[in-house]
C-alpha cells in the first residue's frame, strides 16, 4: 500500500512539473451557420504569415489549438478560398467564437481581453460615416490606452496617413513593452525612413535585393528615365497594370527607359511566380516585409498600384502616372531627343 502511494505521488510531481515547464496555450473552439462538414479551415499569423494551425468544420463547429510565443498576435481564421475569414487578437487562452447566427465574419469572440478592447473602438468607429471624426475618435483611443498592442497596431495602419508629427506625439506616449514590440519597430521604422517625397524632390535612395540577390538602387539608372513602380502579386490591379507596363518597357526600354518594380511580398515563391507569369523583364526587388517594405515607407506607399517617375538627372516628374499619360509623357521626353 506504501508503495502504491509513493508511485502515485511520484506521478502527480511529474505532471506538475511537466505542467509548469509547458508554456500556456490557445484553445478556439467556433461555431458557424450552414457551412458544409469538412470544410478546411486556417489560423494564420498576420505579422509573420504562419500557419498556426489548421482544421475542419464539423457539425458547424471547430476547434484550433496551439501556442504563440508572442502574445496577444493578431490573427485571420479563413477558409482556402477566404470566402470564410475572421480577424480577431489571439492570446494564450481560451476563446469562443460564436457565428451560430449570424455572418462567419460578424462571429462574436469572448475570451480574449485585446479583441474585446479592439471591439470596443470598432463599434464606434463603424457607426462614424467622417473620415475626420473616425481618426479623431482613433487618436484618443490610442491616447487613452498607449499600453495595448491594439494602439500601436492601428498607429503602425496609419502612420504613412497621419504623417510624422501625429505618429511621433503618439509614439512617444507608448511604454518600452510596446516600442519594442513588432508593431512598435514598424512605427519607429517610419519615423525613421519615410521621405514622403513629392514632385520636384530628390528621389529617394533604397537597396533592396533582386531574384538573384543582387542590391539594386535607383541611383544606378542614372542618367535614364525611371519608373519606381509599387505593387503586390496578391493584388489584381497591380497584375493588371503590369499588362500595361509590358507593353510600355517593350516600346521605351531601347530609347532610355528603365523599370524597378518594388513588390510589397512576402513569400518569395509567389514573387517569383507573379514574375515569371507577368513577363516582367525589367528589375524586380523584395525584401518580403509587405506593406512594411523600406522603399514603401520611403516612399509613403499607401496604396498599390502606385509609382514615381524619375528623370535622368534623379528629380521627381511625376506620381502614379499610367496608360496614355504615361506613354504621351515618355514619348515627349524620349522620342524628341532621338
Amino acid at each position: 500500500m506504501k508503495k502504491l502511494k509513493f508511485a502515485a505521488v511520484v506521478l502527480t510531481l511529474v505532471i506538475l512539473i511537466t505542467s509548469c515547464d509547458r508554456p500556456p496555450g490557445f484553445i478556439i473552439t467556433g461555431t458557424t451557420h450552414d457551412v458544409a462538414d469538412q470544410t478546411k479551415l486556417y489560423l494564420l499569423n498576420i505579422s509573420n504569415k504562419e500557419i498556426l494551425d489548421s482544421t475542419s468544420i464539423l457539425n458547424n463547429t471547430y476547434r484550433f489549438e496551439g501556442t504563440i510565443e508572442q502574445s496577444p498576435a493578431n490573427v485571420l481564421i479563413h477558409s482556402k478560398d477566404f470566402k470564410l475569414a475572421k480577424l480577431l487578437w489571439l492570446e494564450n487562452t481560451n476563446i469562443m467564437i460564436d457565428a451560430a447566427t449570424g455572418s462567419f465574419e460578424g462571429g462574436r469572440v469572448t475570451g480574449s481581453k485585446t479583441e474585446m478592447l479592439a471591439q470596443k473602438l470598432f463599434s464606434r468607429t463603424d457607426t462614424i460615416q467622417s473620415e475626420s471624426q473616425r481618426k479623431e475618435v482613433t487618436i484618443d483611443f490610442i491616447k487613452n490606452h498607449p499600453g495595448s498592442v491594439v494602439s500601436a497596431s492601428l498607429l503602425s495602419g496609419y502612420a504613412s496617413k497621419w504623417g510624422k508629427k501625429i505618429t511621433s506625439e503618439l509614439y512617444d506616449l507608448m511604454p518600452e513593452e510596446i516600442k519594442k514590440s513588432t508593431y512598435g519597430q514598424h512605427i519607429l521604422n517610419y519615423l525613421e525612413l519615410s521621405r514622403n517625397p513629392q514632385i520636384g524632390d530628390n528621389a529617394s535612395q533604397f537597396a533592396m535585393p533582386d531574384v538573384n540577390g543582387n542590391y539594386i538602387r535607383p541611383s544606378d539608372y542614372e542618367g535614364q528615365i525611371l519608373l519606381v513602380h509599387f505593387w503586390a502579386s496578391g493584388d489584381e490591379v497591380s497584375r493588371l497594370e503590369n499588362k500595361n507596363l509590358v507593353k510600355i518597357y517593350h516600346l521605351f526600354h531601347g530609347l532610355g527607359f528603365e523599370i524597378i518594380s518594388v513588390a510589397l511580398d512576402h513569400s518569395p515563391q509567389l514573387w517569383k511566380k507573379s514574375i515569371a507569369a507577368d513577363g516582367l523583364k525589367w528589375p524586380q526587388v523584395c525584401d518580403f516585409q509587405g506593406q512594411y517594405s523600406k522603399a514603401a515607407i520611403m516612399y509613403g506607399i499607401e496604396d498599390i498600384p502606385d509609382n514615381f517617375l524619375i528623370d535622368q538627372k534623379g528629380i521627381i516628374i511625376a506620381r502614379d502616372i499610367r496608360g496614355r499619360e504615361l506613354y504621351d509623357k515618355l514619348s515627349n521626353m524620349l522620342f524628341e531627343n532621338k
